[in-house]
């Protein structure tokens, strides 16, 4: 429980990351107490019970012009937003085209990415190149993947959910070829 005279000491910065976690943590358990929780309010007690106002997984301000009224309630309820045809084909392909080169380690990457392969599959022969890589971590270093996260069409919409002020923390690709063997199709 945070109360005023302790809001009064804390910075900015410190602000707008307890800002984001109420959010993240409104998004996580809905039952969080919306009018209490808030840095601006007399005090911040994050106790179920009572419902959250709507929309509060959405910034009303970043999503005007970019979000309907009807994407953001889509958002608000499922936690995940499709838009189709955002990123170009010509995009996606020079994503995959460098991912393929990766993953047949045609090209030399960067020392900070980890590359993981598929593990579970029971037909290991057939699985080389791009089909035995299921997921590419701390890809920050790496231009060519890492300008899909500042895609400018991208940050666009992620404003929506985040504020003006986005920072990478962790990035990570995960491929989800269709799977033959159900018990494989969760998250690698």
């Amino acid at each position: 429980e945070v109360d005023l005279f302790t809001m009064a000491y804390i910075s900015p910065d410190v602000r707008k990351s307890f800002e984001r976690i109420r959010r993240i943590s409104t998004h996580i358990n809905p039952s969080i107490d919306q009018e209490r929780c808030s840095v601006s309010g007399e005090r911040c007690a994050m106790s179920g019970g009572l419902k959250p106002k709507a929309m509060t997984l959405t910034l009303a301000h970043e999503s005007e012009g970019v979000l309907t009224q009807e994407q953001r309630a889509a958002y608000e309820r499922d936690g995940f937003l499709v838009v189709k045809g955002l990123v170009s084909d010509e995009d996606i392909e020079i994503y995959r085209k460098r991912f393929v080169e990766i993953c047949t380690n045609k090209k030399e990457r960067v020392p900070s990415m980890l590359v993981m392969r598929d593990i579970s599959s029971t037909d290991k022969a057939n699985k080389v190149g791009e089909n035995a890589i299921t997921k590419i971590q701390d890809f920050q270093d790496d231009p060519i993947l890492f300008r899909y996260c500042t895609h400018p069409k991208i940050l666009r919409y992620a404003r929506c959910f985040t504020g003006k002020e986005i920072k990478s923390v962790h990035t990570m690709l995960i491929q989800k070829p269709p799977q033959k063997q159900p018990e494989t199709g969760r998250h690698p």
